[in-house]
């Protein structure tokens, strides 16, 4: 009996052994970080300096690097549901912020985060003036570092 105990744990340790060697899987990094599900958008984020309200849409200023700011214009038509753009408002600190989404390396849509109340310094109006209409005619945004 204990003949026979000692060959079924020694198969038992021989079985269990060999589906671990068996394995092709190269070792992986134990520290590094994998996704589930892995989006093909890349957020790029922008400190918005004022958003100004025209008839044809928004003209955002932004900061660009440390002591500029650049301007962008995005209309009116975008922000319809599943369009390019939207326009979320709140009263967070970071409000108001910019993020445009691209993937593959090309332009897809944009959120800009304002404040609710438009008497914030950061709201503001732009009156119409020859050629603002033309400058609202754009198919995509690229933001400038």
């Amino acid at each position: 009996m204990r003949r026979f105990a000692f060959l079924f744990t020694v198969a038992f340790v021989i079985l269990g052994i060999v589906p671990v060697l068996a394995q092709d899987a190269p070792a992986k990094d134990p520290f590094a970080i994998t996704f589930i599900h892995e989006s093909p958008y890349y957020p790029m984020r922008a400190e918005v300096i004022r958003v100004d309200q025209t008839s044809y849409g928004f003209r955002v200023i932004y900061r660009k690097g440390t002591a500029s700011a650049a301007e962008l214009y995005i209309p009116f038509e975008w922000f319809v549901p599943g369009g390019k753009a939207a326009l979320i408002t709140g009263d967070h600190p970071s409000y108001p912020n910019l993020v445009v989404f691209t993937k593959e390396g090309k332009f897809s849509h944009l959120r800009l985060y304002v404040r609710t109340s438009v008497q914030d310094p950061t709201w503001g109006f732009l009156p119409s003036s020859p050629g603002l209409a033309e400058k609202f005619k754009v198919e995509e945004i690229k933001l400038e570092y």
